[in-house]
């Protein structure tokens, strides 16, 4: 494995171009972010989009609130282990939507 992993070419922002395509959508509304391919690899509902788990960033409240969007958040660091279990155990809270910094 470790020599794969050394054999593999090195990218970074320079070597990847992200060019939009033309869309005929008149707004940014109408806009379908669904991943067939994370759903079928996964098997979960999620658009791809993660929120990052920079401080402020990954909490709890903003976890709560892109979950209901099909969104995922990487929780920051700074929570206590007692926080966690007592969030983990709301009612309907999906595991696979957070993730763990």
């Amino acid at each position: 494995m470790q020599e794969i992993y050394a054999q593999a070419p090195r990218l970074d922002f320079n070597d990847v171009l992200i060019r939009p395509r033309e869309s005929s959508l008149d707004s940014r509304s109408k806009v379908n972010l669904t991943s067939k391919t994370l759903k079928r690899l996964l098997g979960i509902d999620t658009n791809g989009i993660i929120a990052a788990n920079m401080d402020g960033v990954g909490t709890i409240g903003v976890a709560k609130t892109l979950h209901a969007h099909g969104c995922m958040t990487a929780l920051h660091k700074h929570y206590d282990i007692e926080t966690l279990i007592e969030f983990f155990r709301l009612p309907n809270r999906h595991m696979h939507s957070i993730l763990w910094a």
